[in-house]
């Protein structure tokens, strides 16, 4: 295992209160006797919201919280989504940001809930990879239908993985040999895919991602519909991470798997 476990979110709008969630639960279910620090990387947060991530590292004694702002560079970024944020962007700088000592970075989207251990990845093989992602349950292929915008202009294979980086297990080291941010803003300023730096990261990345199970990234897909709990319900009870991709989410749909509890951890920070 590495001796420190860097864990990082970006957040901006709604998904701060979300970010404090993602923490809160994070730090809970965390090894107690592996050191945490967490990185939240923000477009600007206001006291509450500050104090809403001190108290979700409670359950951390040990952890660390460093709240760190986003380069306008990034915020700039055109997005193209009506959901997603600019701070999203931000994922594709951790390994310049953060410290040298983080060389192996865990990112979270805001939108996700820990349910169980994340140290476990701190220790993990990457095999030689520069990042982990767990594939796009919905969309597995680099071909499918919301798979890779451009992968047959780019000539790579058609029946790799697609990965949604929601959850993105990073070699920080070997991300910055690889010039990966650099050549994620060169070809989103290329090709503007609409899954922007998803799709980047899928491109830049080919060949060099290990594709972890999917208990550390358990999307909205397997838990949409009640008819869908049930038939993945083995998957469901072994998450570790459930992320609510998509437009609904905890805070805007009630109806909203487990809203209820997610609700209660915001209201919780907040007592």
């Amino acid at each position: 295992m590495t001796a420190d476990a860097h864990v990082a979110l970006c957040v901006d709008g709604a998904y701060a209160a979300a970010g404090a969630v993602a923490v809160a639960t994070l730090a809970r279910h965390f090894r107690p006797d592996v050191p945490l620090t967490v990185w939240v990387l923000h477009a600007g947060l206001t006291a509450a919201e500050r104090r809403r991530f001190e108290a979700a590292m409670a359950s951390a004694p040990a952890g660390e919280l460093n709240l760190l702002r986003l380069p306008p560079e990034l915020l700039d970024l055109p997005v193209r989504s009506d959901y997603i944020t600019s701070a999203t962007f931000g994922r594709l700088a951790l390994a310049r940001l953060l410290p040298p000592a983080a060389t192996r970075i865990l990112y979270l989207d805001a939108d996700t809930m820990v349910r169980g251990d994340l140290s476990e990845l701190f220790s993990l093989d990457l095999a030689g990879a520069t990042a982990g992602a767990v594939r796009e349950p919905s969309d597995p292929f680099l071909w499918s239908r919301n798979g890779l915008q451009h992968v047959f202009d780019l000539g790579l294979d058609p029946w790799q993985p697609y990965f949604n980086v929601g959850v993105l297990l990073l070699d920080a080291p070997a991300f910055r040999t690889a010039r990966a941010e650099e050549r994620c803003l060169e070809y989103l300023t290329a090709h503007r895919p609409d899954r922007m730096d998803q799709d980047a990261l899928n491109a830049v990345l080919h060949g060099a991602v290990l594709e972890l199970p999917a208990r550390w990234n358990v999307e909205n897909y397997y838990f949409k519909t009640r008819a869908r709990r049930e038939r993945y319900r083995t998957i469901l009870a072994d998450a570790c991470v459930l992320h609510y991709v998509g437009h609904r989410k905890p805070w805007n749909d009630p109806r909203v798997w487990l809203a209820g509890e997610w609700r209660r951890e915001l209201r919780a920070l907040d007592r």
